[in-house]
């Protein structure tokens, strides 16, 4: 799927995310191909790639393009309307910092290409590192490692954190900077806390577990039952648990 996004586009996007408070991921902007599958977290959409040919031409030179050959672009005339936080920004302040840089759109996508490269530093160190830091224990709850993850740089332990949140809750956008901090406190802590959206961070019997509020955890090495209704025991007899496990009952 091909969208229309120009380096403009791309220059209010870092702006708007520096605004709010982003890291080295928000502050790369627009990426000029993203699988989809992972933006939206729809896994029937993994071979569906998002992509943006016009990220690097500037909009006046779209414009220029279109004036050459007799075409007449249509208007969108919500782009206007400055209630919207990005036409605020495009309207009014992007040409007020332009009156102290008349550049100040370049600078902003130089900088989302600087923050890009450094994520891909991020990516290389944590691609080998992650199936040992962060492990399943159910369709929404994974287990940290918190002695692995604490003894790692800063920058790496948050960037851990905060794609162990998006893994779960790949539909938030803009993970914010306490949210983060929040996680990676009560993880060195081995204490409950909210985090992001309908996210737990729970301490489990040494394990420290994020997971979506209330859903369930899965230790495949401990006997566990397939459900949480009560279930009533034949003696004799056996009863199946999760992962193999099996309970056999005897009269002795």
């Amino acid at each position: 799927m091909a969208v229309g996004h120009t380096a403009n586009d791309q220059a209010e996007t870092v702006l708007m995310h520096l605004i709010r408070g982003a890291g080295p991921s928000g502050l790369r902007g627009m990426l000029a191909k993203t699988q989809l599958g992972s933006w939206v977290g729809v896994s029937a959409d993994e071979d569906l790639y998002l992509v943006r040919p016009l990220l690097e031409i500037w909009r006046h030179e779209t414009v220029d393009y279109c004036k050459d050959r007799g075409l007449e672009p249509r208007a969108d005339s919500s782009n206007q309307d400055v209630r919207f936080f990005r036409n605020r920004l495009r309207n009014e302040l992007m040409p007020e910092l332009e009156t102290y840089n008349p550049r100040v759109q370049e600078v902003l996508v130089r900088t989302a290409k600087v923050m890009a490269a450094e994520s891909e530093v991020f990516d290389s160190f944590l691609k080998d590192r992650w199936p040992e830091w962060v492990h399943s224990r159910g369709d929404d709850a994974l287990e940290l490692d918190v002695d692995r993850i604490s003894s790692a740089p800063l920058g790496l332990q948050r960037e851990a954190m905060r794609r162990a949140i998006l893994q779960l809750a790949p539909e938030l956008r803009d993970i914010s900077f306490d949210s983060v901090e929040k996680a990676l406190a009560a993880m060195r802590a081995g204490r409950r806390a909210s985090v992001s959206g309908d996210l737990d961070l729970l301490a489990i019997n040494g394990a420290v577990i994020l997971r979506r509020s209330g859903s369930e955890i899965r230790f495949e090495q401990h006997p566990q039952m397939k459900s949480g209704d009560p279930i009533a025991l034949n003696v004799p007899g056996e009863f199946q648990l999760r992962a193999g496990w099996t309970i056999s009952i005897s009269r002795l």
